[in-house]
């Protein structure tokens, strides 16, 4: 696969991502970074969303947001830091037993497990991609493409039908035949 042949699917993943559902409320920090968020200022989200963590360090939504915003900020990679904050989320999410949603605009539990997975599959591709244009060793190459395909396995235990997982699974695809015509 030639190296602009990502941008496609970059294109694609990208398009599989978080729809704005209204605005919300003026408040707190958390409140004004998820309105940038939602506006597609990801770089204005991420300062707001960092102090916030600091006061609330266990706020899941926050990571949420987080690793989102990082993910798909136009200044410089965060892959490193997004994956971080979405692995911290769902962490912190399991871990708490919730069984609503920490971000009052998704439709339920299930809903914010789902797209905390398919923002990290989002990173994990990016990642791949990275190493990819790179030449980075195959080993580690592989080893994120798991990580990967791991993830899409919980988005796939979640909702099977749902078009972004098809969306990650047709990606992956697509990057496994990179991989080898690369070998």
């Amino acid at each position: 696969m030639r190296p602009g042949a990502y941008c496609g699917l970059l294109a694609a993943a990208l398009a599989a991502g978080v729809v704005a559902c209204g605005p919300a409320p003026e408040g707190g920090l958390l409140e004004q970074a998820e309105q940038f968020y939602l506006d597609g200022q990801y770089d204005a989200a991420i300062p707001l969303l960092k102090r916030h963590l600091l006061a609330y360090p266990d706020d899941v939504a926050g990571h949420f947001y987080l690793g989102s915003s990082y993910t798909l900020a136009s200044e410089g990679f965060h892959l490193t830091l997004a994956r971080g904050e979405l692995e911290t989320a769902l962490a912190q999410y399991h871990r708490s037993g919730a069984k609503v949603s920490p971000i009052e605009r998704f439709s339920s539990a299930d809903y914010f497990e789902l797209r905390c997975h398919l923002e990290l599959g989002k990173v994990l591709f990016k990642q791949v991609v990275f190493m990819l244009e790179n030449r980075w060793p195959s080993a580690a190459v592989n080893e994120t493409m798991r990580a990967f395909e791991e993830t899409l396995e919980e988005a796939r235990r979640i909702s099977p039908e749902s078009d972004d997982v098809k969306n990650l699974e047709g990606i992956i695809r697509e990057l496994r035949l990179g991989i080898r015509g690369r070998a």
